[in-house]
């Protein structure tokens, strides 16, 4: 609740949900703000880190948006003051503007997911693409980053909610990173990487 209160002064709120939530906390949202109540399911798929549950939601919440920009955050999480995030995005209209809350540093593909803002079609776009390559691998499956040629050196053991987000964002932007760096050394792919944050990502 405290989340929509905060996010209510700077635009419409749209609240994306289980239909197996607490019902008392739906009705009462309901008056305030649009709320999207999704069918709860038992993934088939890859769900490490309930990152089928992340898009699902974040995807049809965002479907119903309305306005070129969008951001996309956590209920269980809020700024006090996120009027400088909301400038970035407005001024990074073609770029993803993220915060540094639990960025992860010293390992490639890893910028935070717990705030995304963007142009909302280019978001629904990331999402789209990331349900798109999560869809490749099983339900029990661990996909080791490795297996998708990055070294382990540089990059969180398994693919993540974050490192799936980034490469589906650097794909909507015609960048195919994981091919990219196919014959690069460590540093190279470091660098690149890098570039690449520079390039389509505000920090």
């Amino acid at each position: 609740m405290k989340t929509v209160e905060v996010c209510k002064k700077y635009g419409e709120v749209i609240v994306s949900c289980w239909d197996n939530d607490c019902p008392r906390l739906i009705k009462k949202l309901s008056k305030q703000v649009k709320v999207v109540k999704n069918k709860f399911f038992t993934p088939k798929g890859y769900n490490f880190q309930n990152i089928s549950y992340h898009i699902t939601t974040s995807l049809n919440g965002l479907r119903e948006c309305k306005t070129q920009l969008a951001v996309k955050v956590r209920a269980d999480e809020y700024f006090t003051d996120p009027s400088k995030l909301i400038k970035s995005i407005k001024q990074n209209k073609n770029k993803i503007t993220v915060c540094n809350f639990l960025f992860r540093k010293g390992v490639i593909l890893h910028p935070s997911d717990h705030i995304l803002g963007g142009g909302k079609e280019s978001l629904v776009s990331m999402f789209e693409e990331s349900l798109k390559m999560v869809s490749k691998y099983k339900k029990n499956q661990r996909v080791k980053m490795t297996d998708l040629g990055i070294k382990e050196s540089c990059a969180y053991k398994y693919l993540t909610a974050e490192s799936t987000f980034c490469l589906s964002w650097l794909k909507v932007n015609n960048i195919d990173f994981l091919s990219d760096v196919v014959n690069m050394s460590e540093v190279q792919i470091e660098h690149y990487y890098r570039k690449m944050l520079k390039t389509y990502y505000c920090l």
